[in-house]
């Protein structure tokens, strides 16, 4: 596995858990 490999595996989850907390907060707005 080479480090750009890594990286973008690394943007790929940051932007996931992004994506998550928008739900989160974006759930709780409407409660």
């Amino acid at each position: 596995m080479t480090i750009k490999e890594l990286e973008g595996r690394l943007k790929e989850i940051e932007e996931r858990n992004r994506r998550v907390e928008k739900d989160k907060t974006w759930e709780t707005s409407w409660i």
